[in-house]
């Protein structure tokens, strides 16, 4: 308590609020209270100490009234010192134990008792004024009553006697209760002044311009309602002076005279809260818009309009951006749809290619086993003609195995051509049907690579979709696993194909133990263009398809995690 009492830690304004007391509380102490003295004591104490005492107290009011400046000066120009604080408080200092001084060569030179009485009247008439030409910084208050009363207080108690002794004690009541009243009224001052600072600093660093409006003109207003207008080169006092016509254009966009349309609103504003927009000119005459909210306030006893001035302009011009693009918006809407849709065909085209040039490798494998028989049977056919021996049975035997290798490749061409018609309505079918649709195309070539298939089907429920385009994404998934299940040279390799049904929710799946997807591109393999075998011509549209067939076409989802083993790719349809 006592150290917060004694810091010299006081803000700015509660020294200037001092300073304004100071000249006078100066002129008090140093000036009149010693001319005062000096008469009292004039036929007492020697005259050459008296004026001593005087000199001391005219040098006193010199350096007090030049720090005084000075410190005005340097808090005005943000360039104060502490040390100017602890000159002043030394000077008052030195006034206060003046009077000590002067009370004890009274005592001692035995001026009549009376003139002690009026001695102390004077010390205690000053310290009863020090409270308001000091008391905004409590520490020199406090010093000026304690260095003045306490010396004072123990020459009444040396000097003796009842009534000395009785002055004593009031004297030192006097003390105890006016540095406690001095205390609080320190701390409402503090508290005055620090709100006061507060609300200057919410006034002028506002981000809206604050104004307050009498008679139909600004009054007050903050720095940012002046540089909202663009005068930035004017003081405020010069901004007021603009009447509010200038800053107006002639016409509002209702072409509604803008002098007779504010003198509406002010009125109206005099009897409740308004909130409008409004149109203003700079400066430079360059129009911009404001949001303007007006609330009627007192002040003293004066009703003035309080008003907030807030640029609005920006918003303005996103509010027109905004209504021409919604003005053009379902059109672009439907450019933009027809581009998409546009790109997905050619996507689609793109990737169907790409399939097709895989088809025709498979349908090579397909058809090199039937026509390498239907070449030996023929070969052996011409053998045994050549040499006699083709009798009607052998011929007849011979002939049955070229028709049912020809079934064959017709039906290998069927399975092709059906695999790649496009379905325009849906049909009923099934995960069994769908697989082995798919497995009739690709069991050969991969299992001719060593790679085993594996079957788990545990649903073989209804569904209603477009069949070949999901046969494309179960091929598409298919041909993903055993290229990467050759890439990376798997020992024992394997694709698992998995069916399931959990309530309406029908699930296939496609795994492999080809070691999985790396963590970092995961989330990217559904991504159009993205391949990691663009070395191997990979065009990074199959994936992308898939998931716009299943999602978008079929209504379902397709997704893709890791196991422990590899990649497993996830058909979910609905029922």
């Amino acid at each position: 308590m006592i150290k917060k009492l004694l810091s010299l830690n006081y803000s700015n304004s509660l020294i200037l609020e001092m300073l304004k007391g100071a000249i006078s509380g100066a002129i008090a102490s140093n000036i009149v209270a010693p001319a005062i003295s000096f008469v009292v004591l004039y036929n007492y104490v020697p005259t050459y100490i008296l004026i001593l005492w005087l000199a001391m107290h005219i040098l006193v009011f010199t350096l007090r009234t030049s720090i005084n400046k000075k410190i005005s000066f340097n808090i005005n120009n943000e360039t104060y010192k502490i040390s100017y604080l602890r000159k002043y408080i030394f000077l008052t200092s030195l006034t206060a134990f003046s009077y000590g001084i002067i009370t004890w060569l009274g005592i001692l030179y035995k001026a009549p008792d009376i003139n002690i009485f009026i001695i102390g009247t004077i010390i205690i008439s000053l310290t009863a004024g020090s409270i308001a030409t000091l008391g905004t910084v409590y520490i020199i208050f406090f010093n000026f009553m304690i260095f003045s009363l306490l010396p004072f207080i123990v020459a009444l108690v040396y000097h003796g006697g009842v009534i000395f002794n009785i002055f004593a004690l009031i004297s030192f009541i006097y003390l105890i209760i006016h540095l406690a009243s001095g205390y609080r009224l320190f701390l409402s001052h503090k508290s005055s002044l620090d709100l006061e600072e507060k609300f200057k600093t919410i006034f002028n660093k506002s981000a809206d311009g604050i104004t307050i409006i009498k008679n139909n003109r600004f009054v007050e207003c903050n720095e940012r309602a002046r540089d909202m207008f663009g005068y930035n080169n004017y003081s405020i006092e010069e901004f007021l002076n603009i009447h509010l016509s200038e800053l107006m254009p002639k016409y509002q966009l209702d072409n509604k005279l803008s002098t007779k349309k504010m003198l509406q609103m002010l009125r109206k504003a005099h009897n409740e809260i308004i909130t409008f927009q409004w149109q203003h000119k700079k400066q430079n005459n360059e129009i911009f818009w404001v949001e303007i909210t007006l609330s009627p306030i007192r002040l003293g006893q004066e009703k003035v309009l309080h008003g907030i001035w807030r640029n609005i302009d920006d918003r303005k011009k996103a509010e027109q951006e905004i209504y021409n693009l919604n003005y053009t918006l379902e059109s672009r809407v439907k450019e933009e749809v027809l581009k998409n849709r546009e790109k997905d065909k050619h996507m689609l085209q793109q990737s169907r290619l790409a399939q097709m040039g895989e088809m025709i490798s498979m349908i090579a494998h397909q058809w090199r086993q039937p026509l390498s028989a239907i070449s030996a049977t023929s070969i052996s056919l011409e053998l045994k003609a050549k040499v006699g021996k083709l009798n009607s049975d052998v011929t007849i035997k011979h002939t049955q195995k070229i028709t049912k290798y020809s079934q064959h490749l017709s039906d290998t061409i069927d399975d092709f051509r059906d695999f790649f018609k496009p379905t325009k309505n849906k049909n009923h079918t099934s995960y069994s049907k769908l697989i082995d649709s798919v497995l009739n195309i690709v069991q050969v070539s991969i299992e001719n690579k060593d790679i085993t298939i594996i079957q788990d089907l545990k649903t073989d429920i209804a569904l209603e979709t477009y069949s070949n385009e999901i046969k494309q994404v179960i091929l598409n998934l298919f041909k993903n696993s055993e290229e990467i299940l050759i890439e990376k040279d798997i020992q024992n390799p394997y694709i698992k194909v998995s069916t399931y049904s959990i309530d309406n929710k029908h699930i296939l799946e496609v795994s492999d133990n080809g070691g999985g997807i790396p963590t970092d591109i995961i989330d990217k393999v559904f991504d159009p263009y993205f391949s990691t075998k663009l070395e191997k011509n990979g065009t990074g549209l199959g994936l992308y398809m898939s998931k716009t067939i299943i999602e978008e076409h079929c209504g379902g989802q397709l997704s893709v995690s890791n196991t422990s083993e590899g990649a497993v790719f996830k058909i979910e349809l609905f029922s």
